[in-house]
């Protein structure tokens, strides 16, 4: 019980379990890798059909294709993005840790200001 009320303490009430959170910051990282991956692979199949939609003079299907890369483009910069982001989090932890045992946000955001916390 008493194990119990120290994490539900540490976690409700400003606290935050570090270890997990590098865990689930390395696990979305490499997913976000693999998902950008399987997407400019399937970019790269979707441009050599829209090259053969072009020699059939099949105009619209090609153009609905191209629409279709380009938010795929976009999606998988907003994955790049998310990957920095999880990155400097992942880099960031330390100092995060190091303000939460000298009363919490002051010192984090005296260190880090950039951070936007």
């Amino acid at each position: 019980k008493q194990w119990y009320q120290r994490r539900v303490r540490g976690t409700m009430f400003g606290g935050f379990a570090s270890s997990r959170l590098k865990t689930n910051l390395r696990l979305c990282i490499n997913r976000l890798k693999l998902l950008q991956k399987k997407k400019t692979e399937l970019n790269v199949k979707a441009r050599k059909e829209i090259a053969e939609y072009l020699a059939q003079n099949k105009d619209d299907r090609a153009r609905i294709k191209v629409e279709h890369i380009i938010r795929d483009d976009y999606l998988v910069e907003a994955m790049e993005c998310l990957e920095l982001y999880c990155d400097l989090l992942l880099a960031r932890i330390g100092l995060m840790r190091y303000g939460e045992r000298n009363r919490g946000k002051t010192v984090v955001e005296k260190k880090i200001p950039a951070c936007q916390l």
